[in-house]
Formats: structure tokens, C-alpha cells, sequence
């Protein structure tokens, strides 16, 4: 029994028939359980002529590869294994951008840039872009995330639009984050140079013309 990759902390049922072939009533018994497989009924009698279905739990508690070995022994009749296996993988979620740069942005404006998350696992994964704060606050460049979190389906991908709406001119930087619930985390630098528009009045010497008093 080979069950769907798993996400660690989540469980996953499946479902087998135990069939009585014979005139007389089965007895049986399951061993081999562990902390994370588990099964209902663990014994029983199937009635002859009939079938009882058997579910099993496995609760996923560790990443990586895993394997149990059940059996069911049937009172004066043979005993067969049950293999089953299982896979636990972190949720992963990549950034396919190198950095944001939104180059020249105009000072009380708004800039847009696209950035690029792609889950590569067999699993979802939920994921959250956040801004790190510097000394507990947002950086001057007031970054914005639409959408900022939601589930990514294995295999897909997804456009976040980050918005810089700086709030002083000058060279600002700063660092996102995508956060999913393994513990990895990707990062991201931003930049922006933020300019002030100017006016000037050219040209800067006016002919008045003739001047009466």
C-alpha cells in the first residue's frame, strides 16, 4: 500500500477489504501498528461468504521516506503482510526572480513589479510574503503584496504584484520574505531609487517690457 506524498502534521486514509471465502467464520488480528500507521478495526471476525473493509490512518510526524510492515493473522488460517509506504515532504514554494528592482520610481507614486512563486513538490504548500522590518518597522519604500499568502497546488505557479509607494527619495533597499510551513524560508532584495520632480522656470531672466510709473 503505497500512500500520496504527505505534508508533515497532516494524515492520510486509505481503505482494504478483508474477504471470507470460506464456510466458516474468520478470526482475525492486525499487528506490526506504530505510532503513525494505524488501523480500525485492529480485529475481528468476517462472517463466511463476506468482506470487511479496514482503514488506515497514517499520520504524517517526521519527513522523509517511510515504510511499516502490518500483518493479519487469521485464527487457524495462514498470516499475510501488508506492506505500506509512505513519503513526508517539506512544503516548498521557489522564487523564480533574482531580486526586485523597480529602478526609477517617482517619489508619492506607485510602482509595480511581478515576482514569481513555483512549488516544485508533490504537495500544497502555503506560503506568506512579508516585508522584514528593520528596528520593528516597514522600510521607507511601503511595500505591498497582492496577493500576500494562499495555498500553491503542487506543481504550480503563481504572480504576486509587489507595490512600492515610497514615502522619501533616495536610494532605498530592503528584504521580503516568502515563509511556508516547513523551515525554509526564501528571501528577496528589493531596491528602488526614488527621486523628488522638480519644476524649473526657464528662462530664468523675464522681459518685463517698458515700465510706467
Amino acid at each position: 500500500m503505497r500512500c500520496a506524498p504527505l505534508l508533515r502534521g497532516h494524515a492520510a486514509q486509505a481503505s482494504m477489504m478483508l474477504h471470507n471465502l470460506s464456510t466458516a467464520p474468520a478470526i482475525f488480528e492486525f499487528s506490526g501498528m506504530t505510532d503513525d500507521v494505524e488501523l480500525s478495526p485492529e480485529s475481528g471476525v468476517v462472517p463466511p461468504g463476506s468482506a470487511l473493509e479496514v482503514d488506515v490512518v497514517v499520520t504524517a510526524s517526521t519527513e522523509g521516506e517511510h515504510t511499516a510492515r502490518l500483518e493479519c493473522a487469521v485464527h487457524n488460517g495462514q498470516t499475510a503482510t501488508i506492506p505500506v509506504s509512505y513519503l513526508v515532504e517539506p512544503p516548498t514554494v521557489l522564487i523564480d526572480n533574482a531580486n526586485v528592482d523597480f529602478e526609477m520610481v517617482q517619489l508619492r507614486t506607485c510602482a509595480r513589479q511581478l515576482v514569481t512563486l513555483r512549488n516544485p513538490a508533490g504537495v500544497s504548500a502555503f506560503w506568506a510574503m512579508r516585508e522584514i522590518l528593520a528596528d520593528g518597522r516597514p522600510s521607507a519604500l511601503r511595500l505591498q503584496f497582492e496577493p500576500a499568502g494562499g495555498t500553491l497546488p503542487a506543481g504550480e505557479s503563481i504572480e504576486v504584484a509587489v507595490l512600492c509607494s515610497p514615502t522619501v527619495a533616495g536610494a532605498l533597499r530592503s528584504t521580503i520574505v516568502v515563509e511556508t510551513e516547513s523551515t525554509t524560508s526564501r528571501h528577496l532584495d528589493v531596491r528602488a531609487d526614488v527621486v523628488e520632480p522638480r519644476v524649473c522656470v526657464e528662462p530664468a531672466l523675464f522681459e518685463l517690457g517698458n515700465v510706467y510709473e
